[in-house]
């Protein structure tokens, strides 16, 4: 099976390069792509996020950041509308649109002063992917109609300003099936009398004979859902990690065993200049869905390459147990041309189309509307454990490599733009998910774009003096599914058996996609407010029928009491239902205190339920 190499070390020729030629040649049944592209960052000297990075470089400017949001001096009101399922099919008869009316002074066109709701300030401690309720009076008058024919498709229904995920179901009768996308238009007319537009597209694809999985995203909550020829729309959460193919070179039965220890994707690390033996590959993906596991494709050195794309593409996309693509491994640090993941984007869905597009980003803030316009999902790859987060630092001697300060225009200390100021490096990974959500919103992306986290699962090497312990790893993804996860891919195996974390990893894998998966992805999460602990307590809950979950970390020690508080209106009563995960002491006290008296201790975590008196949120429909 393909090598893997280092994944920054594969940046070298992508960094040096300045003209665009490609080469590529079957020799043997192996694809060779070597690529030279323009990059972004017009400077002579190597970079990584835009920075320079060897001893001796001087700061530049990396440009291409998202701006920080500037408080604007009247109310504004994002309206957007997207469909609720990202494709439907031609043998389904009903759809159904979000609309979100949400008031901001930060986001959206001049709304006024039309009525008292007060806005809902993104910078305040709500995360952005949460549904907002309002109490204020202004009302919105929708109409939505389909742009190439004039025709109305939803009318006479209205929402109250400063709601979200407001929910309207139409027939799909007049929609015939196509991959060209139908542009929806929404008009909203105030009780006052002002108009607010916002527009979005709907895919309705034809039945196809050959395919034989169908993927989609919920755009309601996030998760995915696949269907196959012999079964229904099914909730997946994918949980596993990266893989070499080293790995499987020794043992055939071992994906047979991956799928056991409780992993359910397969991503192949196609190797370094070489990319797939297409005849072992084959090979390769009928043994992974002999095992069980869905297969997310990664075509990282082909995807610039058009007829490498096509090729691939049509090789693998009637697989029955095909979930999703991967275009691009971290292209913002290799400086890819800014076209090249939307490029590779628009013909995966012209050969396809009936699953969806992911791509990793590495930067903090470089260019980050360029590259994400190149997929559905993206994965946040922040790895802040055992590096030193303020200066160059390395275990190994690469010969492209220097050791210099690492600053928002120089340096590369392995986690882009993390702070070394956190009372923990672990809360790089929530802030990191938390950013980009809020870019989402400043750049009015709609539908939003799942971030799927990939927690550190290495050390030893380049940057990192040490593997996360398992406490760590556990915290890792937990931190990354409190702010909103959907997905879980951890960098890297077989490394993270061999650093002691094959076990831990496969416990949670597990639980997720077990006693979990149905609240993850069928409700929506709420932060929690915790009492007194200065933001070193992380706690999150979700909502279903009558049982409610909580997932809390605790990244440093905090002695004493320790208060998380929880909405009224989820009314919590008795004890715990059940202690998925971690050693207890928690109890609920007043109906809306989850209480801890004998304080937490660093990396501890705890994944309980509670009962709820009355009945919550349903799981998404399917």
């Amino acid at each position: 099976m393909p090598n893997v190499f280092s994944q920054r070390a594969t940046a070298l020729n992508a960094r040096t390069a300045s003209a665009a030629m490609v080469l590529f040649a079957l020799t043997t049944g192996y694809l060779l792509v070597l690529l030279w592209q323009q990059t972004p960052t017009a400077a002579a000297v190597d970079v990584w996020c835009g920075k320079p990075y060897r001893a001796g470089d001087q700061p530049i400017d990396p440009g291409g950041a998202v701006a920080p949001p500037v408080k604007s001096t009247v109310t504004l009101l994002q309206l957007q509308i997207r469909p609720r399922m990202s494709l439907y099919l031609e043998e389904e008869q009903v759809a159904s649109i979000l609309v979100d009316a949400k008031l901001s002074d930060y986001y959206g066109v001049p709304y006024g002063d039309l009525d008292s709701a007060p806005a809902a300030d993104a910078e305040s401690t709500t995360r952005d992917d949460q549904t907002v309720v309002s109490d204020g009076t202004g009302r919105l008058y929708l109409r939505v109609s389909r742009s190439d024919t004039g025709e109305t498709v939803i009318s006479n229904v209205e929402i109250t300003v400063n709601t979200t995920d407001n929910e309207f179901f139409f027939p799909l009768s007049g929609f015939a099936p196509s991959k060209i996308l139908v542009k929806l238009n929404l008009s909203a007319v105030h009780n006052n009398g002002k108009v607010f537009t916002a527009v979005t597209k709907l895919r309705r694809l034809p039945n196809s004979r050959t395919v034989q999985s169908l993927s989609r995203i919920d755009h309601l909550y996030g998760g995915m859902l696949v269907k196959t020829t012999a079964s229904p729309w099914t909730l997946v959460f994918p949980f596993s990690f990266y893989l070499a193919g080293q790995a499987l070179d020794q043992d055939r039965q071992y994906l047979v065993k991956f799928r056991r220890h409780g992993f359910n994707i397969l991503h192949l690390i196609p190797g370094g200049g070489l990319g797939y033996n297409l005849t072992e590959l084959d090979t390769l993906l009928d043994d992974a869905e002999r095992a069980g596991l869905w297969i997310m494709f990664d075509m990282r050195w082909s995807y610039q390459t058009e007829d490498w794309v096509t090729l691939l593409v049509n090789r693998v996309k009637d697989r029955k147990n095909l979930l999703l693509w991967y275009t691009s491994d971290e292209p913002d640090g290799h400086n890819d041309p800014l076209s090249a993941t939307k490029t590779a984007y628009d013909l995966i869905n012209t050969l396809d189309g009936y699953h969806p597009i992911s791509l990793s980003l590495n930067c903090q803030n470089y260019h980050f509307a360029e590259y994400a316009a190149g997929a559905d999902i993206l994965l946040a790859d922040a790895y802040p454990i055992g590096n030193n987060l303020t200066y160059s630092t390395f275990t190994n001697n690469l010969p492209y490599k220097s050791s210099t300060p690492c600053t928002p225009t120089l340096g590369d200390c392995g986690c882009d733009n993390c702070s070394p100021t956190l009372v923990s490096p672990l809360l790089n990974i929530p802030q990191r998910i938390d950013l980009w959500t809020r870019f989402q919103s400043q750049l009015s992306i709609s539908p939003r774009k799942p971030i799927w986290s990939v927690p550190q699962s290495f050390g030893n090497s380049e940057f990192w003096s040490r593997a996360p312990t398992p406490d760590e790893w556990v915290a890792e993804v937990l931190l990354a599914i409190n702010h909103g996860a959907k997905g879980i891919l951890g960098w890297v195996w077989p490394d993270a058996e061999r650093e002691g974390l094959g076990l831990i990893s496969g416990q949670i894998a597990r639980i997720v996609e077990g006693r979990m998966k149905e609240f993850l992805l069928g409700s929506r999460g709420i932060s929690l407010r915790v009492e007194g602990d200065n933001g070193v307590v992380d706690a999150s809950l979700w909502a279903r029928e009558r049982e409610i979950l909580v997932i809390i970390v605790a990244v440093v020690d905090v002695p004493g009491e320790v208060v998380i508080r929880v909405p009224s209106s989820f009314k919590l009563q008795g004890d715990i239902v059940e202690e998925v995960w971690g050693k207890g002491g928690w109890t609920l006290k007043n109906n809306d205190m989850i209480v801890r008296n004998d304080g937490v201790k660093e990396m501890d975590s705890w994944i309980h339920i509670f009962e709820s008196k009355e009945e919550m949120l349903d799981i998404a429909s399917q």
